[in-house]
């Protein structure tokens, strides 16, 4: 499946703020969005938008603790914005929210 349909980016200098439109990140899409995120960070400062989904599979969980190691080691900044409750909960079962920025809405984009 293509990031195409799944993701919306716009960049700002040194910063991409990326919409995901998916309501599911799962194993049916969730390649095809590491690698264009992937892609993101080896430039740009992310800021990730998840207030679409709903639904954030361990397939999903594993690509964005990929993306955050691979934004940490090209010094670049990863935010997750807009987080559901419901995904927010995966995050905090698996102890993840001291690794990942979390917030509410875009600040300073």
């Amino acid at each position: 499946m293509s990031s195409h349909n799944l993701l919306e980016v716009r960049q700002v200098d040194d910063l991409a703020v990326a919409v995901v439109i998916a309501p599911t990140v799962d194993s049916s899409n969730a390649e095809a969005l590491g690698r264009h995120l992937a892609s993101l960070v080896e430039t740009h400062s992310l800021h990730l938008d998840l207030g679409k989904v709903r639904r954030l599979s361990s397939v999903g969980l594993v690509k964005l603790v990929a993306l955050h190691k691979k934004a940490r080691d090209e010094g670049r900044e990863l935010r997750l914005l807009n987080v559901a409750p419901s995904v927010r909960r995966v995050f905090l079962d698996m102890e993840l929210l001291e690794l990942f920025r979390l917030e509410d809405t875009m600040t300073g984009a």
